[in-house]
């Protein structure tokens, strides 16, 4: 168990899993039983809504604490942690943000690539005999802008289509 969530964590950090995480969400909870068994009455100790997976993974740690803190006080009675996750019932308005955020990012990229362009063609221009245009890094660098701004334009659809729908 522990093997996995270290697993799905390291995979969100290194980005190859999607964007869809970002819709689900955890609960968790913590009950204390009446009896050594997980029948019967139970007290609500602990809850706490909203955690995005990425959180919950840091933090499960925090929770095995608070279960073994009450485990302690009532040794008797059973302790237990409740892990449930959902998917918020406004998954367009979590995608729409999603890829804003993204728009935000790719945008940056292009405005630094286009300043990065302008400075190395002031400096080819001053500095060399031969022309900027040919060279291959100005090459790979308008490639790379172009490649931001079809990025740009496949996201600007995706959210006007996700606010099509909403």
């Amino acid at each position: 168990m522990v093997e996995e969530s270290e697993k799905l964590l390291s995979l969100i950090k290194s980005g190859e899993v999607s964007n869809q995480l970002y819709l689900i969400n955890a609960m968790v909870r913590i009950y204390r039983y009446e009896k050594e068994y997980s029948w019967g009455t139970r007290q609500l100790i602990y809850e706490n809504v909203g955690f995005k997976v990425e959180r919950f993974m840091r933090w499960k740690w925090f929770f095995r604490y608070l279960q073994a803190k009450e485990q302690i006080k009532t040794p008797r009675q059973l302790v237990q942690i409740e892990c449930i996750s959902y998917v918020n019932p406004d998954r367009d308005k979590v995608l729409i943000k999603v890829l804003s955020n993204k728009l935000i990012a790719a945008k940056r990229d292009r405005t630094k690539a286009q300043f990065a362009i302008e400075k190395g063609k002031k400096v080819k221009e001053s500095t060399s005999l031969f022309s900027y245009e040919d060279d291959p890094d100005y090459l790979k660098a308008l490639e790379y802008l172009s490649g931001k701004e079809k990025l740009i334009a496949e996201i600007e659809a995706e959210i006007a289509q996700l606010n099509k729908h909403s």
